[in-house]
């Protein structure tokens, strides 16, 4: 992935290029300036929250370009990850996609086939993850991934099903209204019969 990565971030007119997991971690990239990992892998954990909160409610999301000062980036949804490509605003968005497409589509097809041991181990704990944090939004609204970030970082995975349990009670001690935890318990609960 490093390469195609890498050769993208070789077309005239883009500047940086990152591809980050579905939870955000940053997997490769082109940056060129050192020290800008950190903040880098925090850009890609909000995106990865975002696109994840449009689809929780139902949104599909292919891409998403943003305009800010004197850069543009283009972000597509890889399905099991997002690449992120900074370009100058000069750049033909057409011929853009044109260029990027068969290394983009090369991207998709690795993340399909790569599944690790230890990702098939962990996938349905990240499953868990996304369908609480669905749950959660429905709950309390665009804050449940800054809350499910600080109860994710406490515990280890792979999870059983009684430390699921703790974690959603404890979680649910967030959310206001009885009437809307006891939903949230209802719906997170439901999955670990």
């Amino acid at each position: 992935m490093e390469e195609i990565v890498k050769r993208i971030g070789s077309i005239p007119g883009i500047i940086e290029v990152f591809l980050s997991d579905r939870e955000g971690r940053l997997l490769a990239s082109s940056l060129r300036e050192g020290g800008r990992e950190g903040k880098v892998a925090k850009a890609t954990s909000i995106l990865a929250r975002s696109i994840f909160g449009l689809e929780g409610i139902g949104e599909k999301v292919e891409e998403v370009e943003i305009n800010f000062g004197k850069e543009r980036a283009l972000i597509k949804n890889l399905e099991r990850g997002f690449l992120c490509l900074f370009h100058t605003p000069k750049i033909n968005p057409v011929l853009l996609r044109l260029s990027t497409g068969l290394q983009i589509q090369d991207l998709r097809n690795q993340f399909q086939g790569e599944v690790s041991q230890k990702e098939v181990l962990e996938v349905g704990d990240a499953q868990w993850w996304m369908t609480l944090e669905k749950e959660l939004k429905r709950a309390v609204g665009p804050i449940a991934g800054y809350i499910l970030e600080e109860k994710r970082k406490n515990w280890p995975e792979p999870l059983t099903s009684e430390e699921r349990e703790r974690i959603v009670r404890e979680i649910s001690e967030e959310i206001p209204t009885a009437e809307k935890r006891e939903e949230f318990i209802r719906g997170t609960l439901r999955g670990l019969e």
